[in-house]
């Protein structure tokens, strides 16, 4: 980027080579009416009635996305104040200001205009155009910041435009909004008019995107194990190991009749003396009891199947066989109504899900942060991380039972290891 940019001679903050931000960039009434619009009837793009709009469940963030072309029409008929409410304006504003900061011809690509709700957040992530423009709407929510993988974390005050490289160079989220007023931000994203321009960005991005295209290829082939129908789920977002066929119908049916001939609480959760490697774990006092054993499963069926587990786990996260134990591992039962809503589990590493049948409806697999929802596959086995304390659940079941194996692990030398929690 030359120095010689429009950001040169106004009022900006040059936050380090890939970030700046012009302050002042827009006047706080004009902000609040953008605010004002999107809160009252900014759910359909005015050019193209189906927009898209999405709701990001439990982190209540709005999301309203708007196609380039209606701010080059709003250009070109010079209409669209009431309409728009001034946003056309706002973005052809906002243009000027990318070229400026480019010194290069820069086309709109896609214009957001963001409201994150309390408790909203966003996960990291890459910009996949050259250039992001963001303008501040309002600076009186709690939390919110956006940081940077360099370590920059910033909170623009209202009426502020942040500026910054898109690609690999510029990994970037948002914290949580811890209060109660909502965030709003107005995100357009530029590409370079020229076309050779554009090709060597994309040319640089699809190179990282090989190597962890290469990686992800890698990770399954070394992650196949005893089941070679491995793959990974959601690999630009949060990669869930999934690993088809991981035992077979008539195990999965005997373990679904031993736990029912076991249970403690039939409405939620099969009791740990089925699992007796959990049992002489959480209650060495009450070690030699044992369950009553019916067809097909013996002492050492389950415990099998958690050693595979482990397998599995310890493979896809990278890490020592002997640096994590599991902290946790029982059956649940979700009848028809039952739910278990996104929650954490402390210091835990990584979970294995593994439902036994498919006569149930609903009941899906879902992770908020990164607004993942889906099916479980029965006799499949799913796998992945519980970074951070990383809030993940089961949906309502709409018909029938839902038998699963869940198993949950965490650091070996943690305070809290093998401590028999919710049994």
């Amino acid at each position: 980027m030359s120095n010689q940019t429009w950001f040169s001679y106004n009022d900006w903050t040059r936050h380090n080579d890939n970030v700046l931000e012009a302050e002042h960039f827009f006047a706080p009434d004009d902000c609040l009416q953008i605010i004002s619009y999107m809160d009252n009837s900014g759910s359909e793009c005015p050019k193209h009635p189906h927009a898209e709009h999405t709701h990001n469940g439990e982190e209540k963030s709005d999301t309203y996305f708007w196609k380039a072309e209606c701010f080059e029409d709003a250009a070109q008929s010079g209409a669209p104040l009431s309409s728009f409410a001034g946003i056309a304006e706002t973005v052809h504003s906002m243009q000027d200001a990318a070229v400026r900061y480019t010194n290069k011809p820069m086309a709109l690509a896609k214009v957001i205009l963001h409201r994150y709700g309390p408790d909203a957040s966003g996960p990291e992530h890459s910009d996949i155009y050259p250039l992001a423009t963001l303008l501040y709407l309002n600076d009186d929510y709690d939390g919110g910041e956006i940081y940077f993988s360099s370590g920059l974390e910033l909170k623009p005050a209202q009426g502020s435009m942040l500026v910054f490289d898109g690609g690999g160079v510029n990994r970037h989220g948002v914290r949580k909004n811890t209060g109660l007023v909502a965030r709003y931000v107005l995100v357009a994203f530029w590409e370079y008019e020229d076309e050779d321009e554009l090709v060597s960005f994309w040319n640089l991005e699809n190179k990282e995107e090989d190597d962890r295209n290469n990686a992800i290829a890698d990770l399954v082939a070394r992650k196949s194990g005893h089941h070679p129908k491995a793959s990974i789920m959601f690999a630009e977002t949060f990669p869930i190991l999934r690993v088809d066929n991981f035992i077979e119908p008539d195990l999965a049916q005997s373990i679904v009749q031993y736990l029912k001939h076991n249970d403690i609480n039939p409405e939620e959760t099969w009791g740990p003396i089925c699992f007796r490697e959990y049992w002489q774990v959480a209650y060495p006092e009450r070690a030699l009891e044992e369950p009553e054993y019916t067809e097909g499963i013996d002492q050492y069926t389950l415990k099998n199947i958690y050693e595979d587990m482990q397998y599995h786990v310890t493979q896809f996260m990278e890490i020592d066989h002997e640096d994590v134990a599991f902290s946790k591992f029982k059956g649940h039962n979700h009848v028809t109504g039952a739910y278990t809503p996104p929650h954490t589990h402390g210091p835990a590493i990584a979970v294995a899900n593994l439902v036994l049948h498919d006569k149930y409806e609903g009941g899906n697999i879902v992770i908020p942060k990164y607004g993942i929802e889906f099916w479980a596959e029965p006799l499949s086995l799913y796998v992945y991380s519980e970074e951070n304390d990383l809030k993940h659940g089961i949906d309502k079941v709409t018909s029938g039972h839902r038998h699963s194996l869940i198993a949950h692990w965490q650091p070996v030398d943690h305070p809290y290891n093998k401590a028999g929690a919710n049994v």
